[in-house]
Formats: structure tokens, C-alpha cells, sequence
């Protein structure tokens, strides 16, 4: 296969996935939804008991990284899961593509749901508890590299990052997935 009919079945099936999770409106609610109560149950959680400000920053960026992971790994499970139960998975063996392309195509569409739903917590984080997770910027967040990132590379960027601005001890925090081999 040339590598233009790889990118065309890898974009079908991105296409495809895209289109079923904006029919599926139970699934849209379910991406929207838990992560911002997330957010919101864990930031009163945090004025609730007087943290100090490090320390409500250190448990919003984790909910913040849980809940990109999530909506990411969702994204993946559910490519598979809506064919299951609309009883049409033949149609997808039958079909011209293979599991690479039915793999990278549902990533790329939870990348895509993943990044929506950080630009989206993290403006709640900034409006509702002042918690601003682009202050120290997107290279940083990035992990101080230039490559394409998935959503638990950000989120672990996000952590990278605010565990440096306060102070804490960062040697032993990789902050993706290719400093993690590195250190191996």
C-alpha cells in the first residue's frame, strides 16, 4: 500500500469515528461532562480545606491530567465498542483498512478530543480558582521539546512544569514519553 492509500484509510477512519462521537450524544455529554465536574469538585475541594496555593496547584493539575487521559483512552475504547454494539464490526474486517489504520485513526480523534477538553478545563481552572495552567507557556508545557505530543504528554508536561514553578524537587520527574526512555 503507498503510503497516500495509508493516510486516506487512516483519515476514513479518523472521519468516521469523528462523525459517530458527534451523533452519539450521550458520548459527548460523557466527554464533557465528568471532566469539568472533576475540576469543579476537586477545586471547591481544595478552598474547602485551605490549601495553600501549591498545593491546590499540585491536585488541579492532577485532575487535570487524569481527566486528558481519560477522555483520550474513552475516545480509543469507544472506536471499537460503537461498532460492537451497532452490530457492524463485519463491516469493518470487510473493509479495505487494517488495525493500524482503525488504531492511529481513533488516537488522532482522541488527541484532538483530548486537546479540546485541556483548552477547556484549563480556561474553568483560570476563571473558577484563578489556577492558570499556560503561565509558564506551551514550550514548557511541552516538555521543553518540539514534537508531537498526545494528551499524556501534555498532561505530564502540565505537571512537569508547575511542580518546577513551585520549587519542588523535579529530577526524577520525566516529562515525556522520550526523556522517560532516556532515563531507562
Amino acid at each position: 500500500m503507498s503510503w497516500r492509500a495509508e493516510l486516506l484509510a487512516t483519515y476514513a477512519v479518523a472521519a468516521r469515528n469523528m462523525v459517530m462521537g458527534v451523533r452519539n450524544v450521550f458520548f459527548f455529554f460523557e466527554l464533557l461532562f465528568w471532566p469539568i465536574v472533576g475540576v469543579l469538585s476537586i477545586g471547591l475541594m481544595t478552598r474547602f480545606l485551605g490549601l495553600t496555593p501549591e498545593q491546590g496547584a499540585f491536585v488541579l493539575v492532577g485532575t487535570l491530567a487524569l481527566s486528558i487521559v481519560n477522555v483520550c483512552q474513552l475516545e480509543v475504547a469507544y472506536a471499537m465498542l460503537l461498532d460492537v454494539w451497532s452490530k457492524s464490526v463485519k463491516h469493518q474486517f470487510m473493509a479495505p483498512i487494517g488495525i493500524r489504520h482503525l488504531t492511529v485513526g481513533a488516537w488522532l480523534i482522541g488527541v484532538l478530543r483530548g486537546f479540546v477538553i485541556f483548552v477547556l478545563l484549563a480556561a474553568l481552572a483560570s476563571w473558577a480558582f484563578d489556577f492558570h495552567v499556560l503561565a509558564p507557556g506551551v514550550y514548557a508545557i511541552m516538555g521543553g521539546t518540539i514534537h508531537p505530543v498526545s494528551g499524556p504528554e501534555i498532561a505530564n508536561g502540565v505537571v512537569h512544569t508547575n511542580l518546577c514553578r513551585n520549587r519542588a524537587t523535579v529530577q526524577h520527574v520525566p516529562t515525556t514519553s522520550m526523556q522517560q526512555l532516556a532515563l531507562r
